[in-house]
């Protein structure tokens, strides 16, 4: 798998985009909508601009590819972002991809980096026959880019630990009665909450994460967040296991931080709970 780590801050204004990926095109046939992949391009603090590529639909994250500027006079330029392309440039021994942003310059002025693809990882090329007859070579297609402004990811309310709904922040005491199970010491208490969409953007893919007593405590759940467009909503349930007395229980929406928001502020949310009689 590929690495899954939190994101550095960058400098300067995040671009959110969504880019189709298109399958193998039949002689006379369309090219079908398969996953859908993020770009995100932003600038350092030395002025090096640097993409990042998610997916809307699994666990693909490339963060932080350094774009350098090939053929150009004025690396300055307005990007053409509509006419971004991703190819497949593996050789025999070595999976890579190249992403290729265009400059309004012209003659050939582009943004370029090139990275390593995980195994279990296909570049989001699209092919088609070029005209030459059947078994003849394929011509690589640019790809469109749709753009997807930031968003904002909330828990909603209530959240519902054992049998107790509660509204984030509150404080309130849980029999240890109320527990799926109880064994040595633990009690294993069934929780849902949803996330919604508050923002303008489609959300890609990431993942919600619960913590004991912190958000760099000790990992109680991890919940996979799928994309989510505008206004949606998605519940998550499981179990924690908490011990007899006081524990604070955190979700951190977005624990990787894959998603580009307009507001991190909102991402931690907390409830207090005292665990009341015996979890053996």
């Amino acid at each position: 798998m590929m690495n899954l780590y939190r994101l550095p801050t960058s400098l300067a204004l995040s671009m959110l985009f969504a880019l189709p990926a298109l399958g193998q095109v039949s002689a006379g046939g369309s090219a079908p909508s398969a996953a859908t992949y993020t770009l995100s391009i932003s600038t350092d603090a030395s002025g090096l601009r640097k993409a990042t590529l998610g997916s809307l639909n699994g666990p693909f994250r490339y963060a932080d590819i350094p774009l350098l500027a090939q053929n150009c006079t004025n690396s300055a330029s307005p990007l053409l972002l509509s006419e971004a392309t991703l190819l497949d440039v593996s050789t025999t021994s070595q999976r890579r991809a190249e992403l290729r942003v265009p400059l309004a310059s012209g003659g050939g002025c582009a943004l370029v980096g090139a990275f390593g693809l995980s195994a279990e990882d296909k570049p989001p090329v699209h092919t088609e026959p070029d005209g030459r007859g059947p078994g003849q070579g394929q011509a690589q297609m640019q790809m469109k880019l749709i753009i997807s402004p930031a968003t904002d990811l909330k828990a909603a309310e209530p959240v519902k630990l054992g049998a107790h709904v509660h509204a984030w922040g509150d404080s309130f005491n849980l029999p240890a009665t109320e527990a799926a199970s109880r064994a040595a010491g633990i009690c294993l208490f069934r929780y849902s909450y949803t996330t919604i969409n508050g923002g303008p953007g489609v959300s890609g893919f990431t993942g919600n994460a619960l913590s004991l007593d912190s958000v760099e405590g000790p990992l109680l759940a991890l919940d996979a967040l799928p994309a989510l467009t505008p206004g949606a909503t998605l519940g998550a349930s499981g179990s924690i296991a908490l011990t007899s007395g006081a524990s604070t229980v955190v979700l951190q929406l977005d624990a990787p931080e894959f998603v580009d928001e307009t507001s991190e502020a909102n991402n931690v949310r907390r409830i207090d709970v005292n665990v009341t009689g015996s979890c053996d």
